[in-house]
């Protein structure tokens, strides 16, 4: 079996993010032979290229942008196992705040977050984002995942997501001819669902409020029993129903940001950098 010395993987990164062996071998602190010798190294040990070399320019072979992917997540995994080591031991709670329309995110984010923190305690709230703001500026939070607009908030968040919006409607009834409109809402009606509203009333679409709850469990529940339409985050799209657009007579409703915030502490710190990384991976 091969071996990939990551110090090679170091060194091939660095020559294809600087364009080149001269300024990677400045970034590396090495001379230019160096950094020649250790890639040729690489390639004899992998029997492929990885540079086509045109002058003082070189870009990546096909194998060489293959074996690029997996040298950066080799070369992360190797950072978060030192970071992981070099932390003082950890305990105690993290709480999060998050609506329940984006939970789904929860288990890559909490693998990702124990393999540096395995003894930090995670408590869980499932609230509205305006209520989430609140816990947080209570301090009775020390991190949210919220959608933007969504309440008063009273720390500074950092924008991690567009999520897209869709309307959906029971597979089996045609709730969504019906006048007016029924909808099934939260019950703190936020920005994004008065907008709805306001947008169907734009377009001549009557509507009314024919049940409300503070989960989105309770609307898909009115939904998926033929009794409702609802507007919900794609990430939240529930099985048996049908998603509704234009020729329906439903507008294409513009994405909501997602905000993350968070309190100072090292745990919180990791926890939010866990979220943005697979909020990214998962766009």
């Amino acid at each position: 079996m091969m071996d990939l010395p990551t110090d090679l993987l170091r060194t091939f990164v660095a020559v294809q993010d600087h364009g080149g062996f001269t300024r990677a071998s400045e970034a590396l602190h090495l001379t230019q032979s160096a950094v020649s010798m250790q890639i040729r190294r690489l390639e004899d040990i992998v029997g492929r290229p990885m540079f086509s070399r045109k002058g003082r320019s070189v870009t990546l072979t096909p194998d060489g942008e293959t074996l690029s992917r997996h040298a950066r997540q080799i070369l992360r995994l190797q950072e978060e196992a030192l970071s992981a080591l070099d932390q003082p031991e950890v305990k105690g709670t993290v709480r999060l705040g998050i609506p329940d329309d984006y939970v789904s995110f929860l288990p890559a984010v909490f693998t990702r977050f124990s393999s540096t923190y395995p003894k930090v305690r995670m408590e869980i709230m499932c609230r509205q984002s305006s209520e989430i703001h609140e816990l947080m500026r209570k301090e009775e939070l020390d991190i949210a995942l919220v959608t933007a607009s969504c309440g008063r908030p009273t720390t500074v968040g950092t924008t991690v997501r567009l999520e897209p919006l869709v309307w959906i409607a029971s597979a089996q009834k045609h709730v969504e001819k019906e006048v007016p409109i029924p909808l099934a809402m939260f019950t703190d009606q936020c920005h994004v669902h008065r907008a709805a509203v306001k947008i169907l009333e734009q377009m001549g679409r009557s509507s009314r409020v024919a049940y409300s709850s503070p989960s989105m469990a309770g609307l898909v529940a009115a939904v998926q029993s033929g009794l409702a339409i609802a507007l919900v985050a794609r990430v939240s799209l529930p099985t048996d129903v049908r998603i509704l657009g234009p020729d329906d007579g439903f507008p294409v409703m513009p994405p909501v940001p997602l905000e993350l915030h968070h309190h100072p502490g090292a745990a919180n710190e990791v926890l939010a950098q866990c979220f943005m990384e697979v909020l990214k991976e998962n766009a």
